[in-house]
């Protein structure tokens, strides 16, 4: 296991400045003042950092559409919403508030920002006093080049979606917004926003602190650096580990997980929540953004879901379906209608059910405000594709 981000979280008081600042905290920030803008997003680049929320888009790419729009004034949120089925790693990140805090003043001081918001998951009360104490204690310090507001919002899925957390922040319901255009463009009070997962904005410190060189020695060419990886479901050692991306699925379950449950068998993961379709273990796949697109999924979060062979897959469909159709924020009637009929046709006995599922498929996968209906239709597409013998007996 490589300690990157959590490489600090065993030490005592890491939440204290003065032991954030003996263990180097804030030199990236300091870097950042001499380096500019352009020095930092060049930077970035040249380590290929992706987004680690669940995209993998080029941090860089995102940072500099945003820092060339002309409109003033800018903002950057970095999202701590952290709804997904089976991911607990922005959580045990915001133990090291002080690292959090950095990482987005670093951000924010990229794209210009003259305001920058810290979004936390209705939930993570605890949480929020841990940043707002470590906020006090750098303002009164002078380390922060910009304001930042750290906002507890609502306890609900889609609030992670990055235009759902805008009119979130705004004080409207999350919902999310037609697109584009994009928040880069328009955002906050339609001015120009980045928002990025605070794992992604965490590996710019050591990016900045080490080289994108460093950066690049972990992890594959084309998915450089390591991730966190959250096992949860049917494994005997659940938790969070930090690996190089492009560790390989079984290594993952078998050296960190300590494996199966006594008398168990690995069937399949959800590689990162419910709204990554579902890989039957025995591929054993790449576990980076290339490796679990060939396999037919996505990375996502990391937050790996495992399931043995003590699981009826039937069963586990139904439950993944009732989850979307409880998250629709009930917008978009494809999504709203389609994830409804979904969760019943996966409980149907009738000769056509299949048929049916994979027509509401068809119509759900490109429409939607948001990726909520897409992500339904194509985890159910898995489950009919990767195992038909449960469903087509």
């Amino acid at each position: 296991m490589t300690d990157v981000l959590l490489r600090y979280h065993n030490v005592p008081e890491i939440a204290r400045l003065e032991v954030y600042l003996r263990h180097g905290g804030y030199q990236a920030l300091n870097k950042t003042s001499r380096l500019g803008p352009d020095g930092v997003i060049q930077l970035v680049e040249q380590a290929g950092l992706r987004g680690r929320g669940g995209a993998g888009f080029p941090t860089a790419k995102k940072w500099r559409a945003a820092q060339s729009e002309e409109r003033r004034p800018h903002y950057f949120v970095c999202n701590i919403a952290e709804g997904e089925p089976g991911s607990f790693k922005d959580r045990e990140l915001v133990r090291n508030p002080h690292m959090v805090l950095e990482a987005t003043a670093i951000a924010a001081s990229a794209i210009g920002a003259e305001k920058a918001f810290i979004y936390l998951r209705g939930l993570y009360s605890d949480e929020e006093q841990w940043l707002k104490q470590a906020y006090i204690q750098a303002r009164n310090q002078h380390l922060l080049p910009v304001e930042i507001v750290i906002h507890r919002g609502e306890d609900s899925y889609i609030a992670g979606e990055e235009t759902a957390m805008i009119e979130s922040l705004e004080g409207k319901r999350a919902i999310p917004r037609v697109k584009p255009p994009r928040p880069h463009e328009s955002g906050l009070w339609d001015f120009p926003t980045v928002i990025n997962n605070v794992e992604t904005i965490c590996n710019v410190i050591p990016i900045l602190l080490h080289g994108s060189e460093s950066f690049r020695k972990s992890g594959t060419p084309d998915s450089p650096g390591t991730k966190l990886f959250c096992l949860s479901g049917q494994i005997r050692k659940p938790g969070i580990y930090e690996c190089n991306l492009g560790i390989r699925l079984s290594t993952l379950l078998n050296e960190f997980g300590r494996g199966p449950l006594p008398d168990r068998n690995f069937v399949a993961i959800f590689p990162g929540g419910p709204s990554t379709p579902i890989v039957p273990y025995n591929m054993d796949p790449q576990m980076d953004f290339e490796g679990l697109q060939q396999a037919g999924s996505y990375l996502g979060t990391g937050g790996v879901i495992v399931i043995d062979d003590s699981a009826d897959l039937a069963q586990v469909a139904v439950e993944t379906l009732a989850f979307f159709a409880r998250e629709s924020c009930g917008t978009c009637p494809p999504c709203v209608t389609g994830t409804k009929e979904l969760h019943r046709m996966f409980q149907s006995n009738s000769a056509d059910r299949i048929l049916k599922i994979r027509e509401f498929c068809e119509m759900m996968k490109y429409r939607g405000q948001c990726a909520h209906s897409r992500a339904a239709a194509l985890t159910s597409l898995s489950f009919l594709s990767q195992f038909p013998q449960v469903f087509n007996p």
